[in-house]
């Protein structure tokens, strides 16, 4: 592999999994070197990873890299995060590499602000991002979660669990995202991830932990999501509205199980923290324009769930499904395909 640029073994990285060496691949992000090589090795991250613009950090396909006990300690802390969240950055590359969250080292913190988020890939306020061929392990919430973030291609991400917990969405958009492309994601094994293999958020609850310091309730737009695969995640694709819009999203070739919705329109009902009270808008909720889906081919891997495989209970218009397969040899659990209380066409 071409390795032009700074290795972090040339600023003092051991790779052994016992010393910390988060302050020597610092060292090598902070050099100014446009390209930060990871070469195989465990490496014990005790405090956040930031990387600058115009900046490009490779990974060793096996290297890995974990979040050591106890440094999810607030909002601030993630295993990785742009520099600048309020200035911005350009021009990020993440590449290879296992990133484990060790979830069971680092609990999420309360709903309430200072409180460790349990986000494990943070990107806030970047124009220019790609992140691809990486495994991603143990989440304590969000595995990737984007917030402001323009011009981005996410792919070849793999996401494994070992120990699970609530709202491990696989990559999370929030608002003001747009111009982007999600392909080839896949969840690996039982349950993975345990909540939606991709999320787009243009409205949650801001106040909970997941959400703290790079979610945001705005528009998100003309994002492309493509090849998902998984056995048995909780929903496949999320698209969530109350107050902001999503426009122009294309959603193609899913295949695999989900334990809830293939797609998930029901704008937060059945979530654990509601964002209104039906009784409050009589009118419905949300704006989603112009949605393209093609080629899905799912079932049902759970009967625990009685919500269908496509749910509508948000306003929608110019929606458009095509060659859609449940595959009922696989299903565990048929019922309506979908619902459209507030859907337009």
């Amino acid at each position: 592999m071409d390795t032009y640029g700074i290795s972090v073994k040339d600023t003092g990285a051991a790779g052994d999994g016992i010393v910390d060496d988060a302050a020597s691949i610092q060292a090598a992000l902070d050099s100014g070197a446009p390209r930060v090589f990871i070469p195989f090795g465990d490496y014990l991250i005790g405090q956040g990873l930031l990387i600058n613009s115009d900046t490009a950090l490779v990974a060793h396909p096996h290297a890995r890299l974990r979040f050591a006990d106890g440094s999810g300690r607030g909002e601030q802390d993630f295993l990785l995060t742009n520099r600048d969240h309020t200035k911005g950055n350009a021009n990020i590359t993440v590449e290879g590499g296992l990133w484990d969250g060790n979830n069971p080292g680092n609990p999420r913190g309360p709903d309430q602000p200072g409180s460790y988020t349990g986000v494990m890939i943070n990107f806030t306020n970047v124009m220019g991002l790609t992140l691809r061929a990486t495994r991603l392990l143990d989440a304590e919430s969000y595995f990737v979660r984007l917030g402001k973030v323009s011009d981005f291609l996410i792919e070849d991400i793999n996401f494994e669990i070992n120990n699970f917990r609530p709202n491990q969405d696989g990559i999370h958009v929030s608002g003001y995202c747009e111009d982007g492309i999600i392909r080839r994601l896949h969840g690996l094994g039982t349950l993975t991830p345990n909540d939606d293999l991709a999320a787009i958020l243009a409205d949650d609850a801001l106040h909970r932990a997941q959400n703290l310091n790079g979610a945001f309730n705005g528009p998100i737009r003309r994002i492309r999501v493509t090849h998902l695969r998984a056995d048995s995640c909780h929903s496949f694709v999320r698209l969530l509205s109350v107050d902001h819009p999503i426009e122009d999203i294309e959603i193609t070739d899913v295949e695999g199980g989900c334990r809830c919705c293939a797609i998930n329109m029901d704008a937060a009902r059945e979530c654990r923290v509601t964002l209104f009270e039906d009784a409050d808008r009589p009118d419905g909720v949300g704006s989603i324009t112009n949605v393209r889906v093609a080629d899905m081919n799912v079932h049902k891997a759970s009967d625990t769930s009685h919500q269908p495989l496509i749910d509508f209970r948000t306003h929608a218009d110019d929606f458009r499904i095509q060659r859609f397969r449940r595959n009922m040899t696989r299903d565990v659990s048929p019922c309506l395909l979908y619902t459209s209380d507030a859907a337009d066409d």
